[in-house]
């Protein structure tokens, strides 16, 4: 059978194959370890640019990485983030969680909580069990 493929126009095209299981399990297991990007600009437009590579490298890791940057950024500024900020996130996470739902077979939904799962903040889980 032949399969169609639709790619939209306006967006890059990512071509590359989706991950496999065991390199999607290793990426969760190492994010940890990915540190933040410590790239500073004042500028909006190199902000931009920045990003923007680092969502069509489609590279996992650097989509990691993204995210955590904004988070630790959000951290250390209160809540305020740059709409840009925001939204390369949201973008990048949809990227990453997508590209693990094929990988791992999870339902995308299911995404969040199977990473938390899996590299879980360690300070949730004994809270978890006093309550039991």
């Amino acid at each position: 059978g032949t399969e169609t493929i639709y790619i939209p126009t306006d967006s890059p095209v990512f071509t590359r194959p989706v991950i496999s299981r065991e390199k999607a399990e290793e990426l969760i297991n190492s994010i940890p370890d990915i540190e933040e990007d410590h790239f500073v600009c004042h500028s909006v437009r190199m902000a931009n640019e920045h990003y923007q590579a680092a969502l069509q490298s489609h590279d996992c890791e650097e989509l990691v990485q993204l995210i955590k940057t904004v988070y630790a950024k959000s951290r250390r500024h209160g809540r305020r983030v740059s709409q840009v900020d925001q939204r390369y996130r949201k973008r990048a996470e949809e990227l990453l969680n997508s590209e693990l739902s094929v990988a791992l077979g999870i339902p995308l939904k299911e995404v969040p909580a199977y990473i938390n799962q899996k590299i879980g903040k360690p300070e949730k889980k004994t809270a978890k069990k006093t309550a039991e």
